[in-house]
């Protein structure tokens, strides 16, 4: 008796731990926007042979942090297992600047900026009713602008490069997401962003010389999501 009485209590937990997690269908297409925060950090090479410092090819790294905040849309699948998969493509503003100045001429100075962000990733997540958390990988693409000036060789005006180039690289993360009502979806997200190395080369406006740097970047991403699933279960 007590065995059966064990066995229909087990049955009924597992029972009902399997409806909670189908209580809220997670299936459907998204949309929202995000907020917080992003850490940057640029590597860079100065191939110009002594324009900024007196060696050759010297590596430099640089790192910056700043508000970042975008939109989102994805779709998601909501398995018999309670296995979630989906795609979300997403676009993010960066203000994560950096400022170097130059060791030899110090009336040098190297700006760069990694002011946008956009991903294109895949998601594989396990529902827990309300809950959602998930890992995720894929394409990452990002803005790096580098700005070389000089405020003395060219003044009263100054000498200056200035290069904008996508880079392109990959992305991955992990989240959980809230059901905060039937269509309402908070969450927290944390990326690292990798961006390839490429070249960033022209001629220094007003000073008549060529400038050449190759970059790449890594951003670590913590933001704050807010969701509309076009789906009511």
């Amino acid at each position: 008796m007590i065995q059966t009485l064990a066995l229909a209590v087990a049955m009924g937990v597992a029972t009902s731990s399997f409806a909670f997690a189908d209580d809220y269908l997670w299936s459907g297409i998204y949309a929202g926007v995000h907020a917080g925060w992003g850490a940057g950090t640029v590597n860079w090479v100065d191939y110009s042979n002594g324009w900024f410092t007196d060696a050759a090819n010297p590596a430099h790294s640089a790192k910056g942090d700043g508000v970042l905040g975008g939109g989102h849309i994805g779709v998601l699948h909501h398995h018999a297992n309670n296995l979630v998969t989906g795609v979300e493509l997403a676009a993010s503003g960066l203000d994560a600047n950096t400022s170097v100045a130059s060791a030899i001429y110090t009336d040098h100075t190297l700006q760069t900026d990694i002011d946008m962000v956009a991903t294109a990733t895949a998601r594989l997540g396990y529902s827990l009713g309300r809950f959602l958390p998930y890992v995720e990988a894929g394409y990452a693409g990002g803005n790096i602008h580098m700005r070389n000036f000089d405020t003395n060789w060219c003044a009263p005006v100054l000498c200056v490069f200035d290069s904008k180039r996508w880079h392109n690289g990959f992305v991955f993360g992990a989240g959980t997401d809230i059901r905060v009502t039937g269509n309402i979806i908070a969450g927290l997200n944390y990326r690292f962003i990798n961006l390839d190395a490429d070249d960033h080369q022209g001629i220094n406006q007003n000073l008549g010389v060529d400038e050449h740097f190759g970059a790449d970047a890594q951003v670590h991403s913590a933001t704050f999501r807010l969701s509309w699933l076009f789906n009511s279960n």
